[in-house]
């Protein structure tokens, strides 16, 4: 049998050691010594977040907020963790009847479990025509949406809703609509805060 040459020996020598290079790629590939590589897939990251989740409580809700107005009415949306509120357009429905109607579609649309009314209380924290408009629709939206419902202070939203655009460069007299969405997410975002302050 002949014998390998010396330039043969360096070639399998270094084949050897190129072999035993450890190349990590982080959760795709892990090469030991001695072990074969193992591979974790999509599913088993899939099925240990869905573990995750299966360990929460249960208390998780989308909540939904809506800013009532003559003409159109701003609606906010969180997160299913009931964290972060964020804009849902408005409506513009011709009577309390249609709003209720088309507030329970994006109840069961987007699995809300809680919806806030805005309550336009005064300055002075007393309670003017339009808080009471607010209080009986959040009576009525109780009995037909038959989730929780409550109201929540909601002066100075407008305002602020206002000030925003203007920082963004939008005159809010040409924007109504982004102002009552604008308001209806500052009401929901102050509602959360609120929430997580109080737990």
């Amino acid at each position: 049998m002949a014998k390998k040459s010396d330039s043969e020996k360096t070639d399998v020598t270094r084949a050897l050691q190129r072999r035993r290079v450890w190349k990590i790629k982080p959760f795709t590939r892990v090469k030991d010594d001695e072990k074969r590589y193992e591979r974790l897939s999509r599913r088993k990251v899939m099925e240990r977040a869905q573990d995750d989740l299966d360990e929460l409580d249960g208390t998780e809700e989308r909540v939904l907020a809506v800013d009532l107005g003559t003409k159109r009415c701003g609606l906010a949306i969180s997160d299913p963790l009931g964290v972060i509120a964020s804009g849902l357009g408005t409506l513009e429905p011709q009577d309390e009847e249609e709003l209720l109607k088309r507030l329970g579609k994006i109840i069961r649309d987007k699995d809300v479990g809680r919806l806030v009314v805005g309550h336009p209380l005064m300055l002075s924290g007393d309670r003017g025509e339009r808080a009471l408009d607010a209080e009986r629709f959040a009576e009525e939206a109780g009995k037909h949406l038959r989730i929780p419902v409550e109201l929540y202070d909601e002066r100075l939203t407008s305002v602020a809703a206002e000030r925003s655009l203007r920082e963004m460069g939008i005159e809010p007299s040409r924007a109504k609509g982004k102002v009552d969405e604008i308001s209806a997410v500052l009401l929901l975002q102050s509602y959360l805060d609120r929430r997580a302050r109080e737990e």
